[in-house]
């Protein structure tokens, strides 16, 4: 009880000088690299009021950082996520700093449901990862209760509007592509140096890491051409704006193109699902559900249930609680 109430007297605290303009500048910036003239613009408003905002929304960790997609399946990265249920809480945070240390690992939260945490590590290297799981057994295996190893075999996002709350097209879909992009060094330098100055102009972030502005503006503009390099999106706390994300789990009796396609189509329709995953693993599939309201997400499961009553194995849900961690640049 204390929980739910603690969490309403948060959004309470974040919410009151919340409005309209910062939901739609937050679903814009969640949608592309716009400048601030080019927010200005589409909202109609001066950019001086669009930087005072930005800077309240991150001031205030409701916009936590700002990362970058990139199309990590044309470097031949392969995306493992890991579900922990532990024996006890004590050491939980210990866990999340080690994880935090590791460059392959992209996304860390706490969850609340069967499992009280989740994370993914980005892999060229099946040798690579059983040391990881090796050094973390050495570490923190008497605190494991049970794990659960699911490997992405396709994963779709789709953008999401905050102040119309339906999502919008799908903006990037990862899955093992026929092309293979290998990086040279030069390259890796500048997404390094990229991922940890998002938001800066490029000529100041060459500046700072001493790299040549003509060299980094061709590598920048070949990644972005090829796609390789997307958008730069801001992380929103959602607790803070009152949304809640949800990971839905799901597993089949049997593997049918008539029930993936019958699927697909409801995660397409569906304005509150921004995220499917196909995996391998005990898990078939895994879709994300965002919503302000806790009534949708059990209306979806029981319309879920019913239109495939037949074809359900099991399926659990988790709720994210917080997120320590999102990036995809895996260096």
């Amino acid at each position: 009880m204390w929980h739910i109430f603690e969490r309403f007297i948060i959004f309470l605290e974040y919410n009151y000088n919340m409005d309209k303009l910062d939901l739609k500048l937050i679903s814009l910036l969640n949608e592309e690299d716009y400048t601030t003239k080019k927010l200005a613009s589409k909202l109609k408003k001066k950019p001086e009021t669009i930087t005072k905002h930005i800077d309240n929304l991150i001031k205030t960790n409701t916009i936590t950082h700002f990362y970058y997609n990139i199309d990590f399946t044309r470097l031949r990265f392969t995306q493992l996520k890991l579900y922990l249920k532990f024996y006890g809480i004590d050491k939980k945070d210990d866990f999340i700093k080690y994880l935090q240390k590791i460059n392959n690992v992209i996304w860390i939260a706490e969850l609340e449901g069967k499992y009280d945490l989740g994370f993914s590590i980005l892999t060229k290297d099946l040798n690579e990862i059983s040391s990881i799981f090796e050094k973390l057994s050495q570490n923190f295996g008497d605190i494991i209760q049970e794990k659960e190893f699911l490997i992405t075999q396709e994963s779709i996002f789709y953008n999401y509007d905050f102040s119309q709350k339906k999502k919008k097209d799908e903006i990037i879909h990862y899955y093992m592509p026929k092309e293979i992009t290998s990086l040279k060094d030069n390259e890796i330098e500048l997404l390094k140096a990229i991922a940890i100055n998002l938001r800066e102009p490029l000529h100041v972030i060459v500046n700072k890491h001493g790299i040549k502005y003509d060299c980094a503006h061709y590598l920048y503009k070949k990644l972005k051409t090829e796609k390789i390099l997307r958008e730069n999106k801001p992380h929103i706390d959602l607790e803070k704006i009152g949304f809640s994300l949800y990971k839905i789990c799901i597993n089949f009796k049997h593997y049918d193109e008539k029930i993936e396609k019958s699927l697909n189509a409801l995660v397409k329709n569906n304005n509150n699902i921004i995220q499917y995953l196909k995996l391998i693993g005990h898990w078939d599939y895994e879709i994300e559900f965002i919503t302000d309201n806790k009534k949708e997400l059990k209306e979806f499961i029981d319309n879920f249930r019913q239109g495939f009553k037949n074809e359900i194995h099991d399926y659990f849900i988790l709720e994210i609680e917080k997120e320590h961690l999102m990036k995809l640049i895996p260096f």
